[in-house]
């Protein structure tokens, strides 16, 4: 019976696993689409990718290739597409460098310490490298499910909570209650304990998406057509700051007295392009 319950709950929690690692794909095809990164928080996914850069050195130490090691190795493949994506469509580079710094940092020094460690330069038995390693994977996976509170403060300001990852966060609710499942069978501190505070966080998460949904129609961005055909959205907003910039276009007739207007010369020399000023600068 148990052996079998085990089962149920290793391909439950693999499954669950392989949704958080692709649970951000519908904020960043928006941000592709879009071409601008709007109110998606990149940081939630750059944490994901620092928990299962750490989790790949765990489930190796332990012996824990299927499913744990294998759904890491998944996340990092995951994790390193949503960057990519989101960094491309980011006009706050500056901001994404310090934050890839930091992270670079982190694993750097993470991955010193598991060489060494390993190669018994530290002098420190098995249980001693597993057991500081477990404690770094339960830092990081709380800092992961904690990161979109980050957003908290706008949140409750804008009374919106289109800046939290609503799927991400109710796939890590999910995710979490069912590692919490596979420990009671398969005991695990180091995988127990985190997913017990990731439950609690998610669920303060998902509630805030439910008290304050956002309205779609509230934040849709106007659509416009280019002189090439092109749909681009007119306004952006920025994850940050939620300040925003319109473009404006005037259209000279063709000819006096003309109802039509051309849309396709692009070397017109009657066409101008404004841009509002931000709201700082008005202020």
């Amino acid at each position: 019976m148990t052996s079998t319950v085990h089962r149920v709950f290793t391909v439950l929690t693999i499954l669950s696993s392989i949704a958080v690692r692709i649970s951000p794909l519908p904020d960043f095809y928006r941000v592709h689409k879009r071409r601008a990164t709007g109110d998606v928080r990149v940081l939630p996914v750059v944490l994901l990718f620092v928990l299962c850069y750490t989790l790949v050195a765990y489930a190796y130490l332990v012996d824990n290739i299927f499913p744990l090691f294998a759904v890491a190795i998944f996340g990092l493949f995951t994790c390193s597409g949503f960057i990519v994506v989101f960094y491309k469509w980011s006009n706050d580079r500056t901001y994404l460098h310090k934050l890839f710094a930091a992270s670079a940092v982190v694993l750097a020094l993470f991955t010193v310490y598991v060489v060494l460690a390993m190669t018994y330069v530290t002098h420190e038995s098995d249980h001693e490298i597993e057991n500081i390693v477990g404690i770094v994977t339960i830092v990081c996976g709380i800092a992961m499910f904690a990161s979109p509170l980050a957003a908290i403060k706008n949140v409750l300001r804008t009374k919106s909570a289109a800046s939290l990852p609503t799927t991400m966060c109710i796939v890590n609710l999910v995710n979490c209650c069912l590692w919490i499942g596979y420990t009671m069978v398969a005991y695990d501190f180091f995988v127990f304990l985190p997913n017990c505070l990731g439950a609690l966080l998610s669920g303060v998460q998902v509630a805030l998406c439910v008290i304050y949904r956002p309205s779609r129609a509230k934040h849709a961005l106007p659509v416009v057509m280019t002189a090439t055909g092109e749909e681009v959205y007119a306004a952006s907003g920025d994850a940050r700051d939620r300040q925003l910039s319109v473009s404006l276009v005037r259209i000279q007739p063709l000819q006096q007295h003309s109802q039509h207007y051309d849309l396709q010369d692009e070397d017109s020399s009657h066409f101008v392009a404004l841009t509002s000023p931000s709201p700082a600068k008005v202020a």
